[in-house]
């Protein structure tokens, strides 16, 4: 649930977030959003089986760190962090 998410990463500070897009309560475009105000801010990988999720996420021009689609294996996904850690 996205205010879970939140008050979780409010208490832990973690480096990195990854967030789906759909979630009940607040989404993950909103948690992104509130995120963003946060200091330290961790970075974000949102991410949605939904192409049309994905697209909102994109045009929404947050601060992340990327978007993925669903489903990714997780060796995929380890590539992408990896990858955009060197960028």
């Amino acid at each position: 649930n996205g205010y879970g998410a939140v008050n979780s990463i409010k208490k832990n500070h973690p480096d990195l977030v990854l967030l789906d897009i759909k979630m009940p309560g607040l989404d993950g475009i909103e948690v992104a959003r509130l995120i963003d105000k946060l200091q330290p801010r961790p970075s974000v990988i949102l991410m949605s089986g939904h192409a049309d999720c994905v697209r909102d996420a994109n045009n929404a021009k947050l601060q992340v760190f990327g978007v993925i689609d669903k489903p990714i294996p997780l060796r995929a996904l380890k590539r992408f962090i990896e990858q955009k850690l060197t960028d």
